[in-house]
């Protein structure tokens, strides 16, 4: 059977198969019934409810996916009125068509209905690799209906966008459906907690002068699906919404060989990756990176720190320009930006040039989702860090951002293990954040009699403290409001920064706040742990859906030296506590005692986990309330001999 006839028969069977099932609701079958809420949907509060959401996968003639969508939208409050903007992406060699859409009013007991027309329709570039389709549904308001549907035709062989059943709104009727020649072999992956209620698999056929083939039909139908609720501190929706992927694992066609996609193994996949170009230029001998080699290393300085030099003149010399294309490391090192990984990927090709060993990492942002460890996709990776080898040391290094010590890696980047892209190691490497969010404070203050402050604080930053400081406020200005709101409105009078060590920064500050006692009588009540105190506790439900994710381990120790107003003494201080998250996972630890005329308190808050089960939730939210409840308690001073 030749290639031809083969794709006539596909085109045969696919042009004779119905759109979708005979029961489902086709476009524009709108009735009264739908403008109602649904009783099958628990949460009446939502601001809108998807109906309907139907996707079809089929094959065209050039064995490319083509992917129907069709939608149908309850909109119920003004809040999800953006609905009716619709953008269709698309990669720059795949193609849209069969756009409809209109929304629907009931006016005077008739419903009435509004279609966009061609010219409402309008192309526009997203970058180099995608474009899209845009428009707008008019007419739409709380009550409305909105529905569309299109088709989209993929240029390529490829794997299978992800169907989504559930969304940020409720869905009342979910199904998906794809038809595949079974000479294509796709993994299939399933995610989330909501459970299909209906799902099938047939096997039909072509035919085409008597030859035959099968295609793989499946249906998948999920009803009644509440929305995806986020929680706070959670690591990535996309391990936990419910959802189905399909990742093009092989394909043979008739009387051809087995064209392997993904390998059956992430030993295979190393070795493929490691053979593409790409990856190879980081070992080639990359004569224009000569001139900055030698001016930073030296032969008969630590190599250690020839490393350090090389990391921290990348990490100040290339910019990042996330527009750029990923290109050659010599147009990059000629226009000293380009990629965050492909930033990477210079300091590897330095570091192999300069006669050390340098591999590249790939793993998986947590906003990313986790790897599955059973399949070896090269999908599962979406980002590229440097590894350099000295003696028995890895050192792991992303020198894309200006103020990342060395060592230490993105606290987003830090997602359980990365895939070591060289056959001579093991493969796997556990990512460690190296650090943790680490601040040392020092306050001296006075009460004064009529309940105002004035002091002064120094506030040492280490390790993410460091990074975020100079990460988000390089405008002083800026900085100064924004601390002063954190912190009760107090007056900033004074305020420098050293980075006489860029790894320990040192914050002082002059500071004065007006009201910030009560005053009864011959008596001052006061909180005295008003700077960077946590107010509100994140954790308020009582049930967790999913697990704590931190975004790096955390250590902030404070002391306190108050200095009391003359002729008052100390009535009611709060007592010591010192509390602890079960497994090590953190802990509390409060001391105030009176010296002569101060009071002093030492303070010591500390998360060392990053990931907690939702059998630790209880702990957690405990932990914190207990936190807040003691960083509230106030002191009690009052006038002697009153």
């Amino acid at each position: 059977m030749t290639f031809k006839r083969l794709t006539l028969s596909l085109i045969f069977y696919f042009l004779c198969a119905p759109l979708f099932a005979q029961e489902s609701r086709e476009y524009g079958d709108v009735t009264f019934t739908d403008f109602e809420f649904p009783s099958t949907i628990a949460d009446t509060t939502a601001g809108a409810v998807i109906l309907l959401d139907k996707g079809l996968t089929t094959y065209n003639h050039n064995f490319s996916p083509t992917m129907t969508n069709h939608l149908r939208i309850l909109i119920l409050k003004n809040s999800e009125l953006d609905r009716a903007n619709i953008k269709i992406p698309h990669s720059k060699g795949s193609k849209s068509r069969g756009v409809k859409a209109c929304s629907y009013n009931l006016e005077s007991g008739k419903i009435i209905k509004n279609e966009i027309s061609r010219k409402d329709i309008f192309k526009e570039k997203v970058s180099d690799d995608i474009e899209q389709e845009i428009f707008t549904i008019a007419n739409v308001k709380p009550g409305s209906i909105i529905e569309y549907t299109y088709t989209v035709e993929y240029g390529t062989i490829s794997s299978l966008n992800t169907w989504y059943f559930q969304t940020s709104v409720p869905v009342l009727y979910s199904e998906y459906v794809v038809k595949m020649p079974a000479f294509f072999n796709y993994k299939q992956r399933m995610t989330g907690f909501i459970p299909l209620a209906d799902y099938s698999e047939e096997v039909k056929h072509g035919y085409y002068k008597g030859t035959s083939f099968n295609v793989i039909e499946k249906t998948f139908i999920s009803k009644n699906i509440p929305a995806f609720e986020s929680e706070p501190f959670i690591s990535s929706k996309e391990n936990y919404i419910s959802k189905i992927k399909f990742d093009l694992s092989d394909y043979k066609f008739p009387n051809s060989s087995i064209v392997e996609i993904i390998p059956p193994s992430y030993g295979r996949l190393i070795e493929k990756m490691e053979k593409e170009e790409y990856y190879q230029g980081i070992y080639k001998p990359n004569g224009f990176l000569k001139e900055d080699v030698e001016s930073l290393i030296s032969k008969e300085a630590v190599a250690l720190d020839n490393i350090r030099k090389i990391y921290e003149f990348v990490q100040s010399a290339y910019e990042v320009d996330d527009e750029m294309m990923s290109t050659s490391l010599r147009k990059i090192h000629k226009e000293r930006k380009g990629w965050r990984q492909d930033i990477n990927m210079i300091l590897a090709a330095m570091y192999n040039y300069a006669g050390y060993e340098a591999h590249i990492i790939r793993l998986s942002t947590k906003k990313h989702g986790y790897v599955n460890r059973n399949y070896p996709s090269p999908r599962n990776f979406n980002y590229s860090v440097c590894m350099v080898q000295l003696n028995d040391q890895k050192y792991i290094l992303d020198a894309s951002e200006k103020y990342l010590p060395f060592n230490i890696l993105r606290p987003e980047t830090v997602n359980d293990q990365g895939l070591i892209i060289s056959s001579k190691h093991s493969g796997w490497i556990d990512l460690t954040y190296g650090s943790s969010k680490k601040t040392n404070g020092m306050s001296n203050f006075s009460i004064n009699e009529d309940g105002s402050v004035v002091g002064n604080v120094q506030l040492q930053h280490l390790g993410y403290s460091n990074f975020n400081f100079h990460k988000k406020y390089d405008n002083v200005d800026e900085y100064k409001e924004e601390f002063q709101d954190r912190n009760f409105q107090l007056s900033i009078i004074d305020h420098n920064v050293s980075t006489e060590n860029p790894e320990k920064l040192l914050e002082k500050l002059d500071f004065e706040i007006d009201n910030s006692a009560t005053l009864m009588d011959s008596m001052i009540v006061f909180n005295p742990t008003f700077l960077d105190k946590i107010k509100d506790n994140p954790f308020q439900k009582e049930e967790r859906k999913f697990p704590v994710t931190f975004d790096a381990p955390v250590d902030n120790r404070h002391t306190y030296k108050i200095a009391l107003p003359t002729d008052f003494e100390v009535t009611d201080l709060p007592e010591n506590i010192a509390i602890a998250l079960p497994g090590n996972g953190g802990r509390f630890l409060f001391s105030c005692q009176q010296m002569n005329d101060e009071i002093l308190i030492n303070s010591v808050f500390s998360i060392n986990k990053t990931h907690f089960g939702r059998e630790e939730y209880v702990y957690l939210k405990e932990f914190y309330a207990q936190v807040i409840e003691k960083q509230s308690e106030e002191i009690i001073i009052k006038k002697k001999n009153f």
